[in-house]
């Protein structure tokens, strides 16, 4: 088996694709003209639908075009100095080759840099200015991490004016600075400070995105918020039926293996088009069907492929239920009446299923569907809702 019929690059799961994308892609058009043209874009959605990769796709095109791109995933980033860090090194990436040796100077000891390094790095300080050039030595993080914050933040707005550029800031789970657990500072604080750099930063565009929509909206769309009115909403299109059952049979071209279009239309009713759990079942039904010997993906390859998909998740699925008991008393009750398509309130009394449907709500695993936010709550990933509904007893 080559590296090109391997399940996991044909049907990747767990990593955005952005050079292999299904559908969207006028999502990735659009996103690319309105962030070239300094339109601060807000985004937000539930877990694995695909938001990394149209952004990613989208701001690949900006880097073709000469912008500048600095992106940072919250989730994976646990401090202000972390974030920072990361803020500096992604601005640093974007220049000539030999300046990038500054990436060396941040981690080697002075005296074990090369010749070259020392210039690039004396060069870059010159050119940042006395005031900012401080992002470069690491002790001021250690020693004064709001100040280091601080300046990073303000060397993007220097680095474009030096090399006569503009860059896309792309913060992926935005949400993460107003988290309850306050791991980057006073949320207040820290949105302030970006909001008054990001003001006086003419060249930089934002790209917010957030897995936690009504934690996006609080952030955006409440008066006594930093970032309010700050940039437009972008809502991601839908990927049709028809782009799903076009990129799927493209991926198996080449390979022995081919799908049934009933099939397809089978995989797609029980996947609901969910982008994560689509890719995932159709690796599964891949798998099943070298395990079978099949040439054609039939619908009983489909349903027993959405199973394998179950055990697959299934690790996650624990994890999820050990997070929703821990997150209150009706929690977990209330997560699997919504996954089983009961009416929540009959869990307990009403401020106590609200504060349930809000916790479980802020990790991201249900949300509101319906006109402007009123309708019913719903479990967004398909696999995890059958699992919590086979829990529900009546």
């Amino acid at each position: 088996m080559t590296s090109r019929t391997r399940a996991d690059d044909l049907f990747p799961t767990s990593r955005p694709v952005p050079e292999a994308m299904i559908g969207r892609s006028k999502d990735v058009a659009e996103l690319t003209l309105l962030l070239g043209n300094g339109l601060h874009q807000v985004l937000a959605g539930a877990r694995k639908e695909g938001k990394s990769t149209v952004c990613r796709a989208a701001t690949a095109r900006l880097r073709e075009s000469g912008t500048y791109v600095v992106e940072a995933d919250l989730m994976y980033l646990p401090s202000l100095v972390a974030l920072a860090g990361a803020l500096v090194e992604e601005a640093i990436s974007n220049r000539s080759a030999p300046k990038r040796a500054v990436h060396a100077a941040t981690k080697t000891a002075r005296s074990a840099l090369s010749a070259l390094s020392l210039v690039a790095v004396s060069r870059l300080k010159h050119d940042l200015g006395t005031d900012l050039e401080v992002v470069l030595e690491p002790a001021l993080a250690r020693r004064d991490p709001w100040s280091y914050f601080d300046k990073a933040m303000r060397m993007l707005q220097r680095i474009c004016e030096v090399d006569d550029t503009h860059l896309v800031l792309f913060l992926d789970e935005f949400q993460e600075l107003g988290a309850p657990r306050h791991s980057y500072g006073d949320p207040d604080e820290v949105m302030n400070l970006m909001r008054a750099v990001l003001q006086d930063s003419p060249r930089v565009t934002c790209l917010f995105t957030g897995s936690v929509h009504h934690m996006m909206r609080d952030l955006f769309g409440q008066s006594h918020r930093a970032f309010y009115k700050w940039g437009a909403w972008y809502s991601l299109s839908e990927i049709e039926s028809e782009e799903w059952k076009a990129g799927l049979t493209a991926r198996l071209e080449g390979s022995p293996i081919s799908f049934h279009e009933p099939a397809l239309d089978h995989l797609l009713e029980l996947s609901e088009g969910h982008a994560r759990t689509t890719m995932l079942v159709a690796q599964q039904a891949y798998l099943a069907a070298l395990t079978d010997g099949a040439a054609l993906v039939d619908a009983v390859l489909v349903d027993a492929a959405f199973e394998m998909a179950e055990r697959v998740d299934a690790g996650e699925h624990e994890l999820h239920l050990r997070e929703l008991r821990g997150l209150g008393r009706h929690a977990l009750d209330v997560a699997i009446r919504i996954a089983a398509g009961q009416p929540p309130y009959r869990a307990a009394g009403a401020r106590s299923v609200q504060r349930a449907i809000e916790a479980v709500a802020g990790v991201g695993m249900i949300e509101q569907r319906g006109v402007h936010g009123r309708g019913g709550w719903v479990v967004t990933d398909p696999l995890l809702r059958r699992f919590l509904a086979r829990l529900w007893v009546g």
